[in-house]
């Protein structure tokens, strides 16, 4: 767990609220990524309590940008459960939590499927 700082003031003026604790959790892949939980849910989203973040320094100033814009197009299909996206600015992309699943055959037909279907 790590204190909060200049990442958690930066998440929580994006959502409205407070970050009561910033933890790593892994899922970054080339990013570094964070549990953020709040003092209540991210305002206008209704997304809870708990968010996901990814940041990376230096990155180009659409990176992130590029990468909610796919989201959003991935969700609007209606196909495939994907994160929503609460907020992307150059270097961070703040994201609704999704809880961990078990890696399960079912889990990954039903991924399957859904990719199929788009």
């Amino acid at each position: 767990m790590t204190a909060p700082g200049p990442l958690a003031a930066r998440i929580g003026a994006l959502t409205g609220t407070t970050v009561r604790r910033l933890t790593p959790v892994s899922g970054g892949d080339i990013c570094d990524a964070y549990r953020a939980d709040l003092d209540r849910p991210a305002a206008g989203h209704g997304a809870g309590r708990t968010v996901f973040a990814k940041t990376r320094p230096g990155a180009p100033a659409d990176f992130f940008a590029a990468e909610a814009a796919g989201l959003e197009r991935l969700g609007a299909t209606g196909t495939v459960a994907v994160p929503g996206v609460l907020a992307a600015e150059p270097g961070l992309l703040v994201l609704t939590w999704i809880e961990p699943g078990a890696p399960t055959p079912a889990a990954a037909e039903r991924l399957g499927r859904d990719l199929a279907a788009l």
